[in-house]
Protein backbone atom coordinates (compact mmCIF):
# COMPACT_ATOMS: atom_id res chain seq x y z
CA UNK A 1 0.00 0.00 0.00
CA UNK A 2 1.22 3.46 -0.49
CA UNK A 3 2.33 5.36 2.35
CA UNK A 4 1.76 9.16 2.65
CA UNK A 5 4.39 10.74 4.87
CA UNK A 6 3.17 13.03 7.92
CA UNK A 7 5.34 16.25 9.25
CA UNK A 8 4.47 17.23 12.47
CA UNK A 9 3.37 20.67 12.90
CA UNK A 10 2.17 21.55 16.28
CA UNK A 11 1.31 20.57 19.39
CA UNK A 12 -2.15 20.88 20.53
CA UNK A 13 -3.85 22.23 24.10
CA UNK A 14 -6.38 19.15 24.03
CA UNK A 15 -5.74 15.41 24.25
CA UNK A 16 -8.52 13.75 22.49
CA UNK A 17 -8.47 15.45 19.39
CA UNK A 18 -11.63 13.97 17.06
CA UNK A 19 -12.25 16.38 14.47
CA UNK A 20 -11.09 19.23 12.20
CA UNK A 21 -11.91 21.95 9.60
CA UNK A 22 -10.09 24.74 8.54
CA UNK A 23 -11.63 28.61 8.08
CA UNK A 24 -10.07 31.65 7.00
CA UNK A 25 -6.84 29.58 7.93
CA UNK A 26 -7.41 28.56 11.11
CA UNK A 27 -7.54 25.37 12.34
CA UNK A 28 -10.69 24.55 14.37
CA UNK A 29 -10.59 21.58 16.69
CA UNK A 30 -13.06 19.43 18.97
CA UNK A 31 -12.39 16.68 21.64
CA UNK A 32 -14.26 13.85 23.01
CA UNK A 33 -13.61 15.15 26.15
CA UNK A 34 -14.20 18.77 25.93
CA UNK A 35 -16.77 21.18 25.69
CA UNK A 36 -14.86 23.84 23.60
CA UNK A 37 -14.10 24.67 19.98
CA UNK A 38 -10.62 25.31 19.55
CA UNK A 39 -8.63 27.31 17.09
CA UNK A 40 -5.17 26.93 16.24
CA UNK A 41 -2.46 28.21 13.66
CA UNK A 42 -0.89 26.03 11.86
CA UNK A 43 2.52 25.74 14.26
CA UNK A 44 -0.69 24.80 17.42
CA UNK A 45 -0.85 28.05 18.80
CA UNK A 46 -3.83 28.53 20.13
CA UNK A 47 -5.98 31.61 18.14
CA UNK A 48 -9.39 31.23 19.98
CA UNK A 49 -11.06 28.69 22.67
CA UNK A 50 -15.60 29.03 22.14
CA UNK A 51 -17.45 27.03 24.79
CA UNK A 52 -19.97 25.03 22.98
CA UNK A 53 -21.77 23.25 26.28
CA UNK A 54 -22.31 23.64 29.65
CA UNK A 55 -21.18 22.58 32.69
CA UNK A 56 -17.90 21.85 34.24
CA UNK A 57 -15.56 18.60 33.45
CA UNK A 58 -13.91 16.60 36.13
CA UNK A 59 -10.21 16.63 36.25
CA UNK A 60 -9.83 13.60 36.74
CA UNK A 61 -9.64 11.30 33.82
CA UNK A 62 -12.26 8.28 35.04
CA UNK A 63 -14.40 10.88 36.39
CA UNK A 64 -14.23 12.83 33.03
CA UNK A 65 -14.53 9.27 30.56
CA UNK A 66 -17.46 9.07 32.41
CA UNK A 67 -19.52 12.36 31.57
CA UNK A 68 -17.57 13.65 28.79
CA UNK A 69 -20.10 14.97 25.87
CA UNK A 70 -18.09 12.84 22.98
CA UNK A 71 -18.16 16.02 20.50
CA UNK A 72 -16.62 13.46 17.64
CA UNK A 73 -18.20 15.77 14.45
CA UNK A 74 -17.34 18.57 13.06
CA UNK A 75 -18.75 20.38 9.74
CA UNK A 76 -18.27 23.56 8.30
CA UNK A 77 -21.49 25.08 6.64
CA UNK A 78 -22.63 27.32 4.15
CA UNK A 79 -22.18 30.54 5.40
CA UNK A 80 -19.32 29.83 7.65
CA UNK A 81 -21.05 28.22 10.61
CA UNK A 82 -19.66 25.29 12.37
CA UNK A 83 -21.92 22.27 13.87
CA UNK A 84 -20.12 19.94 16.15
CA UNK A 85 -22.09 16.73 17.03
CA UNK A 86 -21.43 14.35 19.63
CA UNK A 87 -21.33 10.26 19.03
CA UNK A 88 -24.63 9.25 19.87
CA UNK A 89 -23.36 6.17 21.76
CA UNK A 90 -25.84 7.30 25.06
CA UNK A 91 -28.39 9.37 25.74
CA UNK A 92 -25.43 12.02 27.23
CA UNK A 93 -23.89 12.27 24.03
CA UNK A 94 -26.84 13.33 22.05
CA UNK A 95 -26.21 16.74 21.78
CA UNK A 96 -24.42 19.29 19.19
CA UNK A 97 -23.93 22.90 18.98
CA UNK A 98 -23.53 25.54 16.45
CA UNK A 99 -20.96 28.14 16.28
CA UNK A 100 -22.08 31.03 14.01
CA UNK A 101 -21.32 34.80 13.58
CA UNK A 102 -19.63 33.94 16.76
CA UNK A 103 -22.82 33.39 18.83
CA UNK A 104 -23.13 29.37 20.55
CA UNK A 105 -26.47 27.76 20.06
CA UNK A 106 -27.00 24.07 21.10
CA UNK A 107 -28.65 21.62 19.73
CA UNK A 108 -31.01 18.74 19.89
CA UNK A 109 -29.93 15.27 18.73
CA UNK A 110 -31.78 13.32 20.49
CA UNK A 111 -34.65 12.13 17.89
CA UNK A 112 -32.05 11.66 15.62
CA UNK A 113 -29.61 9.32 17.24
CA UNK A 114 -32.57 7.40 18.89
CA UNK A 115 -33.68 6.96 15.18
CA UNK A 116 -30.46 6.00 14.23
CA UNK A 117 -29.58 3.91 17.38
CA UNK A 118 -32.23 1.12 15.63
CA UNK A 119 -29.82 0.82 12.22
CA UNK A 120 -27.07 0.04 14.10
CA UNK A 121 -25.28 -2.37 16.34
CA UNK A 122 -23.32 0.25 18.23
CA UNK A 123 -24.17 3.93 17.14
CA UNK A 124 -21.17 6.00 16.86
CA UNK A 125 -21.31 8.94 14.78
CA UNK A 126 -17.23 10.22 14.37
CA UNK A 127 -17.59 12.74 11.20
CA UNK A 128 -19.54 15.15 9.01
CA UNK A 129 -19.05 17.34 6.18
CA UNK A 130 -21.56 19.13 3.75
CA UNK A 131 -21.28 17.60 0.20
CA UNK A 132 -23.63 19.56 -2.18
CA UNK A 133 -27.31 19.51 -0.50
CA UNK A 134 -26.34 17.16 2.17
CA UNK A 135 -24.78 17.33 5.40
CA UNK A 136 -22.89 13.59 5.44
CA UNK A 137 -21.83 12.04 8.83
CA UNK A 138 -19.92 8.97 9.29
CA UNK A 139 -20.80 5.72 11.67
CA UNK A 140 -17.68 4.42 12.61
CA UNK A 141 -17.99 0.46 13.01
CA UNK A 142 -15.70 0.03 16.15
CA UNK A 143 -18.42 -1.57 17.95
CA UNK A 144 -20.26 -5.04 17.49
CA UNK A 145 -20.97 -5.53 14.05
CA UNK A 146 -17.90 -3.14 12.93
CA UNK A 147 -20.59 -1.12 11.14
CA UNK A 148 -19.12 1.85 8.67
CA UNK A 149 -21.74 3.80 7.27
CA UNK A 150 -22.72 7.07 5.25
CA UNK A 151 -25.54 9.15 7.13
CA UNK A 152 -27.13 11.38 4.17
CA UNK A 153 -29.07 14.23 5.63
CA UNK A 154 -30.91 16.51 3.64
CA UNK A 155 -28.99 19.99 4.16
CA UNK A 156 -32.22 22.01 4.46
CA UNK A 157 -33.65 19.87 6.82
CA UNK A 158 -30.98 20.41 8.85
CA UNK A 159 -30.71 24.28 8.45
CA UNK A 160 -34.32 24.44 9.66
CA UNK A 161 -33.69 22.06 12.47
CA UNK A 162 -30.89 24.37 13.58
CA UNK A 163 -32.87 27.33 13.43
CA UNK A 164 -35.03 25.23 15.85
CA UNK A 165 -32.40 23.93 17.96
CA UNK A 166 -32.85 20.45 17.47
CA UNK A 167 -32.12 17.64 14.49
CA UNK A 168 -34.33 15.06 13.81
CA UNK A 169 -34.38 12.04 11.96
CA UNK A 170 -36.79 13.61 9.31
CA UNK A 171 -33.67 14.70 7.83
CA UNK A 172 -31.95 11.20 7.07
CA UNK A 173 -32.44 11.02 3.31
CA UNK A 174 -30.78 7.19 3.51
CA UNK A 175 -27.81 5.16 5.05
CA UNK A 176 -25.27 3.59 2.95
CA UNK A 177 -23.13 0.89 4.47
CA UNK A 178 -19.45 1.17 3.99
CA UNK A 179 -16.63 -1.38 3.73
CA UNK A 180 -13.27 0.36 4.34
CA UNK A 181 -11.17 -3.63 4.48
CA UNK A 182 -8.18 -4.38 7.18
CA UNK A 183 -4.95 -2.88 7.82
CA UNK A 184 -2.60 -5.74 8.74
CA UNK A 185 -5.38 -8.13 9.48
CA UNK A 186 -7.10 -5.32 11.85
CA UNK A 187 -10.56 -4.17 10.57
CA UNK A 188 -10.18 -0.37 9.31
CA UNK A 189 -12.92 1.69 11.09
CA UNK A 190 -13.85 5.36 9.97
CA UNK A 191 -12.85 8.98 12.03
CA UNK A 192 -13.07 11.72 9.59
CA UNK A 193 -14.65 12.61 6.36
CA UNK A 194 -13.79 15.62 4.24
CA UNK A 195 -14.10 17.48 1.15
CA UNK A 196 -11.32 18.40 -0.76
CA UNK A 197 -10.96 22.14 -2.54
CA UNK A 198 -11.46 19.92 -5.84
CA UNK A 199 -14.53 18.46 -4.41
CA UNK A 200 -13.18 14.68 -3.57
CA UNK A 201 -14.48 13.18 -0.18
CA UNK A 202 -11.79 11.87 1.61
CA UNK A 203 -12.25 9.90 4.60
CA UNK A 204 -9.19 9.19 7.41
CA UNK A 205 -9.73 5.60 8.97
CA UNK A 206 -7.78 3.65 11.89
CA UNK A 207 -7.31 0.32 12.92
CA UNK A 208 -7.16 -0.68 16.39
CA UNK A 209 -6.99 -3.74 18.25
CA UNK A 210 -5.55 -3.50 21.78
CA UNK A 211 -3.88 -0.46 20.42
CA UNK A 212 -3.76 1.79 16.95
CA UNK A 213 -1.75 -0.65 14.66
CA UNK A 214 -1.97 2.22 11.71
CA UNK A 215 -4.32 4.49 9.70
CA UNK A 216 -5.40 5.63 6.49
CA UNK A 217 -6.61 8.15 4.32
CA UNK A 218 -8.08 7.72 1.09
CA UNK A 219 -10.96 8.99 -1.52
CA UNK A 220 -14.68 7.63 -1.56
CA UNK A 221 -16.78 7.23 -4.52
CA UNK A 222 -20.16 5.99 -5.58
CA UNK A 223 -18.99 2.72 -5.01
CA UNK A 224 -17.01 3.17 -1.83
CA UNK A 225 -13.20 3.16 -1.17
CA UNK A 226 -11.33 4.02 -4.96
CA UNK A 227 -7.72 5.18 -3.28
CA UNK A 228 -6.71 4.86 -0.04
CA UNK A 229 -3.03 5.16 1.51
CA UNK A 230 -1.43 4.58 4.83
CA UNK A 231 0.17 7.61 6.89
CA UNK A 232 3.63 7.48 8.59
CA UNK A 233 4.51 7.64 11.02
CA UNK A 234 1.94 5.24 13.40
CA UNK A 235 -0.61 7.58 14.81
CA UNK A 236 -4.15 7.48 15.07
CA UNK A 237 -5.68 10.12 12.97
CA UNK A 238 -8.77 11.09 14.14
CA UNK A 239 -9.43 14.33 11.60
CA UNK A 240 -8.59 15.68 8.50
CA UNK A 241 -9.14 18.68 6.23
CA UNK A 242 -7.40 20.48 3.51
CA UNK A 243 -5.59 23.66 4.16
CA UNK A 244 -4.74 25.27 0.82
CA UNK A 245 -3.60 24.08 -2.37
CA UNK A 246 -0.52 22.26 -1.36
CA UNK A 247 -1.07 21.26 1.96
CA UNK A 248 -4.10 19.27 4.11
CA UNK A 249 -3.62 19.09 7.90
CA UNK A 250 -4.43 16.19 10.14
CA UNK A 251 -4.98 15.79 13.90
CA UNK A 252 -4.21 12.38 15.90
CA UNK A 253 -5.50 11.20 19.12
CA UNK A 254 -2.72 9.21 21.46
CA UNK A 255 -5.86 7.68 23.99
CA UNK A 256 -3.80 8.81 26.35
CA UNK A 257 -5.25 11.58 28.78
CA UNK A 258 -1.43 12.80 29.25
CA UNK A 259 -0.31 13.02 25.74
CA UNK A 260 -1.45 16.17 23.66
CA UNK A 261 -2.54 15.60 20.37
CA UNK A 262 -0.51 16.46 17.83
CA UNK A 263 -1.48 18.68 14.58
CA UNK A 264 -0.01 17.34 11.55
CA UNK A 265 0.62 18.38 7.53
CA UNK A 266 0.33 16.09 4.49
CA UNK A 267 1.09 17.00 0.58
CA UNK A 268 -2.15 17.43 -1.21
CA UNK A 269 0.32 16.10 -4.18
CA UNK A 270 0.59 12.75 -2.16
CA UNK A 271 -2.84 12.14 -1.06
CA UNK A 272 -4.06 13.18 -5.05
CA UNK A 273 -1.26 10.60 -5.59
CA UNK A 274 -1.19 6.89 -7.01
CA UNK A 275 -3.60 5.95 -3.68
CA UNK A 276 -4.61 2.02 -3.74
CA UNK A 277 -7.45 0.36 -3.10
Amino acid sequence: MHVVSLTPSGTLEVSAASGCVVRDGRVYVIADDDPHLWAFALDGTRLDRHRLLPGVMPLDATERRAVKPDLEALALLPGGGLLALGSGSSPRRRRGALLRDGKVSVVDCTELFTSLEQQFEALNIEAAVVVGDQLVLGQRGNGPGQQNALVRLTLADVTRGLERGAIGSWAVEGIEALDLGVLDGVPLTLTDLSLSLDGELYFAAAAEDTSCVGSIVGVLGPRGVVRRARVAPLVKIEGLAQLDADRWVLVSDADDPAVPAQLLVASANELRGPLQV
